[in-house]
């Protein structure tokens, strides 16, 4: 009975000695990063939307904190989704690896957002690096890069050159023509001060006379911001546009070798003209007239003109 008892009691402080000295792996558990105050401006408020941008600013704060224990080689990696809150290409706005030993758990970090970044459901999330972790992500947030900050044009040819006045017996098209790339971006458009829904492209097809303009969305709270408002378009569509109108010319069929010239009621020397044909912009038909010529392929089919003007 005495062999059979030390046999049990050797067996157990071997045991007991694997146990007491296996080594103990640091854990972490990272919180999701909060919006916190600068230091560097009045106020101490955290923010609720980032609007970057504007005279180069791009400076904000993040709060970073964690329980547990990071290693001395740890980094913590604070991250930005897509402007749908998806991380699958997450951005890294900002590393830290000097934190490691603060006792508070918490620190706040200066960070700026991407000059491509416009949206309104923007997350971040943090990572450890040593032991590895990965936070939850934040709310959502308004973040927009204002990379262009001044008022932006619309015109119907392109021109860069306000039109003041567009007088038309038909449809005609506004576009934002003076920035880089306009069509990367969205847009709000009016109608005599009215939103017009569903209209975010950098093109506008107006149908109806009124008084147009746009500006750049930024989004809700960021807009108001980047005074992008546009020039206004004081826009006539009908059957002669303020009581303008081709004169009905004397011959409607055109045999071969004739010609017929088409005029307008009354003319203005600081109206812009464009002439078209079943729609479609003549080139180089700029006057107040225009001559059909039966010789030219195809000349058949409605003709309309554009005007407008500066002032």
């Amino acid at each position: 009975m005495k062999r059979k008892l030390k046999f049990h009691i050797q067996r157990f402080l071997v045991v007991f000695s694997l146990l007491a000295f296996a080594p103990l792996s640091a854990q972490i558990l990272v919180n999701a990063p909060e919006p916190a105050d600068n230091p560097n401006l009045a106020g101490n408020s955290p923010w609720t939307a980032i609007c970057a941008g504007v005279g180069g600013f791009n400076e904000y704060y993040a709060k970073i904190s964690w329980a547990g224990n990071a290693n001395s080689a740890n980094e913590f990696i604070l991250e930005l989704s897509d402007a749908t809150g998806d991380f699958t290409n997450a951005v890294e706005l900002v590393k830290v690896s000097d934190q490691n030993g603060n006792s508070s758990k918490e620190f706040d970090v200066e960070f700026g957002i991407p000059t491509d970044t416009r949206g309104q459901g923007y997350k971040m999330r943090v990572r450890s690096t040593d032991p590895a972790n990965t936070s939850d992500a934040s709310a959502s947030y308004n973040m927009y890069y204002l990379d262009v900050t001044s008022n932006i044009n619309i015109s119907d040819d392109g021109s860069g050159v306000p039109p003041g006045t567009v007088c038309a017996t038909g449809p005609i098209t506004l576009q934002v023509d003076n920035i880089s790339n306009p069509e990367t971006y969205q847009y709000i458009w009016y109608m005599s001060g009215s939103p017009i829904g569903g209209e975010t492209g950098h093109t506008l097809n107006v149908t109806a006379s009124g008084m147009y303009f746009a500006l750049i969305d930024y989004g809700p709270t960021c807009s108001g911001s980047a005074n992008t408002d546009s020039n206004i378009v004081d826009v006539t569509i009908g059957g002669g546009g303020e009581g303008i109108f081709i004169i009905p010319p004397t011959k409607t069929v055109l045999c071969a070798g004739e010609t017929e010239t088409l005029n307008i009621d009354r003319t203005d020397p600081s109206w812009n003209y464009r002439w078209f044909k079943d729609g479609v912009e003549i080139p180089s038909a700029n006057l107040s007239s225009y001559t059909v010529d039966a010789n030219t392929p195809g000349f058949e089919g409605d003709y309309q003109i554009e005007i407008s003007s500066a002032s």
